[in-house]
């Protein structure tokens, strides 16, 4: 159960994550992060999947947590602070950087793919919630990928974030048509 978080906590996860720098995820069609994860999902040598430890929030916390040392929040902030509805845009942006740093500092794929769900949960949390596209890639781009996220995160709040986005983005291509 997520407890509410007060704009304290907010601004403690928005002053670790003030940071304008650009990274090559926004630049990714869905296509290719959907094959970048799907390379990243095959079992390897060791008998250990990325998808193995994406279906374990705990893993992903601890993976996040990991790469935010010497920044002032961990994996489980920033997963409870995704998840509740009350969370400010301008929060949801500073997560987005922050993943898009936590990028560049990942040391090998599980780290890796952890910063990229980050990015990709702010991304969808922020138009589930916001309407808000916070990403300079279209969002209907993202639609399939956020329906897998969705489904493999089905068991934890965060899947609720992607399912919520898939749904308003499903909703507002109805409405071009």
């Amino acid at each position: 159960m997520l407890t509410k978080r007060s704009p304290r906590s907010w601004r403690s996860c928005e002053a670790a994550m003030s940071d304008g720098s650009h990274s090559l995820i926004d630049r990714c069609a869905a296509a290719q992060l959907k094959e970048l994860l799907a390379l990243a999902c095959r079992a390897r040598p060791g008998g250990q999947s990325l998808l193995d430890w994406a279906r374990r929030p705990a893993d992903l916390a601890r993976l996040l947590t990991e790469l935010c040392e010497g920044e002032e929040t961990s994996g489980d902030l920033l997963l409870s602070t995704l998840c509740d509805p009350e969370t400010p845009l301008a929060v949801l942006r500073g997560i987005k950087e922050l993943a898009k740093r936590l990028l560049k500092g990942a040391k090998g794929e599980p780290q890796h793919a952890a910063a990229t769900v980050l990015y990709h949960a702010a991304v969808a949390a922020a138009f589930a919630r916001h309407g808000v596209n916070i990403s300079t890639r279209v969002i209907e781009t993202r639609w399939s990928l956020y329906e897998d996220l969705a489904a493999v995160f089905a068991e934890h709040p965060l899947g609720g974030v992607f399912r919520r986005a898939a749904e308003r983005i499903g909703n507002a291509s109805e409405g071009t048509r």
